[in-house]
């Protein structure tokens, strides 16, 4: 056995070489004029056999990152902090407009139509996974 495939075997066994717990696809972010706060969304799916619990996110491109879903009550539209959200294994969340989303506050730079902000989600068991997300103008679907 050459000593690469010797070694890769070895990380393997260690546990080191992982796949993504997490596949993050369609991640964008719908940009707004000023410095109003903005929103994040994506598909989020749960490779791990266990359950997995979104708790949070990060960005070096905002101060803050909050999980938050549209609610209707009563005919009024209003956006709620969530603390927790749950993926079962193999299943796809979708974080869309008028539902979950990442509220994305005080921006750090400008952005603009094209650019790309690198967001880091938290996980209840303390691990993350970093994707990027496309900055696509307010008339977005």
């Amino acid at each position: 056995m050459s000593r690469t495939l010797a070694a890769v075997f070895a990380l393997l066994l260690a546990g080191t070489v992982t796949a993504a717990e997490v596949s993050v696809s369609h991640a964008w972010i719908r940009v707004l004029p000023g410095d109003l706060p903005l929103a994040a969304y994506c598909d989020l799916h749960n490779n791990a056999s266990r359950a997995l619990t979104l708790t949070g996110a990060e960005s070096p491109a905002f101060e803050a990152v909050g999980l938050h879903r549209s609610v209707d009550e009563e005919g009024l539209a209003r956006m709620v902090p969530v603390r927790a959200l749950p993926i079962a294994p193999g299943e796809t969340v979708h974080l869309a407009p008028g539902g979950y989303h990442l509220m994305l506050f005080t921006r750090k730079r400008d952005l603009a139509e094209g650019d790309t902000v690198a967001i880091t989600l938290r996980f209840a068991d303390g691990h993350t996974e970093s994707a990027k997300f496309q900055v696509r103008g307010a008339d977005s679907p």
